[in-house]
């Protein structure tokens, strides 16, 4: 007889599934009966956390019962952790009147004749057929048409087994049993493909699998002793109470313990194999849609598909790149060019999607669709209202706030999520019916299948409680706006508290205010000092060298006037070094610049092949000189490109002479360049600079975008350490990416991608630049204006060798008397410095530009300043200054750019 119990209770024991939720204290009900029920440990009816706190499906529905039974619940813990052996344990003391009452009891005649059973059944459960999630081949629909179907069961579970027998013969399925002896067994089978399908219960859901069958339902019941089968009318009555006023009580504790969980995701053989050649996911940020994805200030993104995208990390191993969209570009066009595979939050519009080339996934988050409204709009005749349709959500909703359009759709959670963070006191919104919002992630038509599968299965394994911490994180991101959010709708009590606390706090804390003032000052300015010492101590020794090494070589050229030849030598030795102290003042500028947001870029026309001239011009004669092997691959077409020329060429000449100053003799370092124009007016181009030089440690790496960050200190590097901040804030600018992978002592590869605007054909400024560039300056009048006299005499000498006439004045007063008393048409040209006393360049400049004569307007005027800050070039332009040459004045760059001008 007990092992017919025993048997019997297994039935219910198959019916359980495991997940806890604490319990604030079942011994708080309030009643006057006292009922002790059994407490069975068994996954997902009754559970028991290391806390002590209580949960499953059977005991919250206990405790509702007990909330309309009047009942003092007492749990009856069994003494044996073997789950058989506790089953058995209870349903004797149940028999003996020890325990009043047992969950979890499946109706059979033999056990009838022991317990009694209330009417009502508290829950259902199903014999299901369950294949794992990687076999395509076999579904709901086309079960009934496999042959041979192979099933997976457990051969001691006789009635189980008699209701697949059932099934299938009702459906016309020829079948063949793959007999295990447990459930764990079972999933082998299915996972090793040597069975279909297993035969197993609807409240045992198990990651990887699927349901592709259910039948053979039964319910399952509270039971109690015979000699207390009154207690039955009580469950009975509390059952029937809590079907009234909570109709869906039992799906909702059924969706609570018994859904899917997340689990591990099951991949296909293919898409495993996608993952393991994949290695990375780039994924664009099309939109900020808070709380679903932004960025802070910080530069950390955050939102609940942010979130998500660690979860694909976890599940796959992919690592995930997000990246925003690019400065000029569409999404249409971002994910054309094939740059990146997927795109995070988007709302699911299929005629949206068409128009842009995209695929869907299944949805991430599916939310209530909402009508928000401006309060003064009559809603009563949408049709006469205006909708407000274009730009992102948040500017949809700043439209209707402003009264610019009367009403829009969204997502309840989004537009409530905005409508709290940004006060929005002008918007009332409506429930749409039973209208759905979907998000979803995106993917070009062009897409690997197995992306998406990939994507979807991670998505179809999130469950509610994780979407939940999802958007509780994702809600903390403008936590700190809720009080101006709470001011904003309500300045008067605001106002009142604010000045309240402002008082309390000045009177109570004004003392200790001032000494931490104090101390914080002075904490201030030893880190000030600190830094400013610090820095100092390494430029003045990266100074120092270049000027150690002219001051030495001038003494030595001294003694050498009688040979030329060694003369010539000591000469090109100082220029050497002056060129080495100029890039290192003007890398310390371009920093400062950066770091205080004033670093900006001028776009102007760039031919390709130039770049091609400009590198090997620069770049060979130091790989020759250090017997290293250069090496270019273009793969360009012959487009010219809008950019900066000035820092293009100074992202790609720094990296290229950091590459040769890092490798040693006999190394090699190569440069290729891939570009394709995409089609919408862009050339995707891959810059990869790879060398065979030290190579960096992975520490170093960590920080090697740091400013004056250098991993050698010996000195035999050189330099400041902050070529490579500098070319990767240019980059940034230029919207685009830059890699780095090094090994100590392998070598460097360095790779950077930007999406380059094609300039517009212009052949007559071409073929004017090439006329202009071969025009003599033979003979033309220059006036240069200049207060120093070293400076003056210099520039003298080198326009004179132009063999151009030349007239000095030594301040701006005299520049403006020497022009104005000249014919008009005289000078050709103005060379004028900013600095001078009685009157500057810009002053004079403007003088002559506002003089009543015809050249007072066309004459070039050209500065040349050490002023050579972005606000100092944009005051020259605004007084009238037609160039601007920053000293000390690159020869080259002077003649070339009179040639251009004069």
């Amino acid at each position: 007889m007990k092992r017919n119990r025993v048997f019997a209770v297994f039935l219910a024991v198959a019916i359980l599934l495991s997940l806890t939720v604490p319990v604030f204290g079942g011994n708080s009900v309030q009643a006057h009966k006292k009922v002790k029920v059994a407490f069975v440990e068994q996954e997902g009816l009754m559970e028991k956390d290391e806390d002590g706190n209580l949960s499953g499906y059977s005991y919250d529905y206990i405790m509702k019962m007990a909330q309309y039974a009047n009942w003092d619940v007492e749990f009856v813990f069994s003494e044996t952790d073997d789950l058989d052996g506790a089953i058995v344990d209870m349903m004797e003391k149940v028999e003996k009147g020890q325990v009043d009452i047992i969950s979890g009891m499946v109706y059979n005649e033999g056990l009838a004749e022991t317990y009694a059973y209330p009417e009502k059944g508290y829950g259902y459960a199903f014999t299901t057929l369950l294949a794992s999630k990687t076999n395509t081949s076999i579904n709901e629909d086309n079960l009934a048409l496999r042959k041979n179907l192979r099933v997976a069961v457990i051969d001691m579970a006789d009635m189980r087994n008699d209701e697949l027998k059932a099934f299938c013969k009702s459906n016309n399925i020829e079948y063949t049993e793959v007999k295990c002896q447990t459930d764990k067994k079972q999933q082998e089978a299915i996972k090793s493909g040597k069975a279909d399908v297993m035969v197993s219960l609807s409240l045992l859901p198990l990651a990887g699998t699927k349901v592709v069958a259910s039948f053979a339902d039964r319910p399952f019941y509270f039971a109690c002793s015979k000699a207390n089968a009154q207690l039955c009318d009580e469950i009975d009555k509390a059952i029937e109470s809590i079907e009234y006023v909570e109709p869906d009580y039992r799906k909702d504790l059924h969706d609570k313990y018994f859904s899917d969980k997340e689990g591990e995701c099951a991949f296909s053989t293919a898409s495993q194999a996608y993952i393991e050649k994949k290695k990375k996911l780039k994924v664009l940020v099309p939109d900020e849609i808070k709380p679903l994805q932004s960025q802070e200030s910080s530069g950390v993104y955050k939102g609940i598909f942010v979130s998500f995208m660690k979860r694909l990390t976890e599940a796959t191993g992919l690592k995930v790149e997000l990246c925003n969209l690019p400065q000029g570009m569409s999404l249409k066009e971002a994910m054309a060019s094939g740059r990146y595979d997927m795109t995070l939050a988007v709302p699911e519009d299929y005629v949206w999607a068409d128009e842009n080339g995209l695929i869907f996934s299944v949805p991430l988050l599916t939310s209530d669709k909402v009508l928000y409204y401006n309060k003064s709009a009559d809603i009563s005749d949408l049709c006469a209202l205006k909708q407000s349709r274009e730009g992102s959500l948040q500017e949809q909703m700043k439209r209707v706030e402003k009264g610019e359009a009367d009403y829009g759709y969204g997502s309840s959670l989004v537009v409530n999520y905005n409508i709290s963070n940004n006060a929005y006191q002008e918007i009332a919104t409506l429930p749409v019916s039973e209208e759905k919002s979907n998000y979803v992630c995106s993917f070009s038509k062009d897409a690997s299948r197995e992306l998406i599968a990939v994507v979807n299965e991670v998505i179809e394994n999130v469950d509610s409680a994780t979407m939940n911490s999802y958007l509780l994180e994702s809600s903390q991101i403008d936590n700190q706006d809720l009080l101006s959010s709470w001011i904003r709708k309500n300045p008067v009590r605001a106002v009142g508290i604010i000045s309240a606390f402002v008082v309390l706090v000045i009177c109570l804390v004004a003392t200790v205010v001032l000494n931490r003032r104090k101390k914080e000052e002075n904490l201030e300015l030893l880190k000030a000092n600190n830094a400013k010492s610090e820095f100092l101590s390494k430029m003045s020794h990266e100074m120092r060298t270049p000027l150690n090494a002219i001051i030495g070589v001038t003494a030595l050229a001294g003694d050498e006037v009688d040979d030329p030849q060694e003369m010539k030598e000591y000469l090109k030795a100082i220029n050497d070094s002056s060129d080495y102290l100029l890039r290192l003042i003007n890398d310390v500028l371009d920093m400062a610049k950066i770091e205080s947001g004033e670093f900006t870029l001028n776009p102007s026309k760039y031919r390709y092949q130039d770049f091609e001239r400009t590198v090997r011009v620069m770049v060979e004669p130091l790989c020759t000189q250090k017997n290293i092997d250069f090496v270019c691959r273009y793969e360009i077409g012959g487009e010219d490109i809008l950019v900066d020329k000035i820092r293009f060429d100074q992202v790609f000449i720094n990296l290229l002479t950091n590459a040769v100053k890092f490798t040693p003799a006999g190394g090699r370092v190569e440069f290729s360049i891939q570009a394709a124009d995409n089609g919408s007016g862009f050339l995707d181009s891959t810059f990869v600079i790879k060398d065979s030089g030290i190579g960096m440690s992975e520490e170093f790496l960590q920080n090697v975008f740091e400013p004056f960050a250098q991993e050698r200190n010996d000195g035999s590097g050189g330099g400041t350490g902050l070529g490579l901040a500098i070319a990767k804030s240019i980059v940034d600018m230029m919207g685009g990416t830059f890699d780095i992978v090094s090994k100590k002592d392998v070598g460097t590869t360095i790779t950077i991608g930007l999406m380059l605007e094609v300039a517009p054909k212009d052949h007559a400024a071409e073929q004017t630049v090439i006329e202009n560039t071969q025009k003599t300056l033979k003979g033309k009048r220059v006036l240069l204006v200049e207060d120093n006299d070293m400076n003056r005499e210099i520039a003298k000498k080198l326009l004179l060798k132009k063999e151009l006439q030349v007239f000095c004045a030594l301040n701006g007063r005299e520049a403006v008397e020497q022009f104005a008393d000249s014919q008009e048409g005289f000078f050709d040209g103005i060379l004028m410095d900013i600095r001078m006393p009685e009157m500057d360049g810009l002053t004079a400049t403007s003088k002559i530009r506002a003089m009543d004569r015809t050249d007072a307007t066309a004459i070039p005027i050209i500065a040349m300043t050490a002023d050579a800050f972005e606000e100092d070039i944009e005051k020259a332009k605004a007084a009238g200054i037609t160039s601007y040459l920053a000293k000390p004045v690159d020869v080259n760059l002077l003649y070339e750019t009179l040639e251009n001008l004069l």
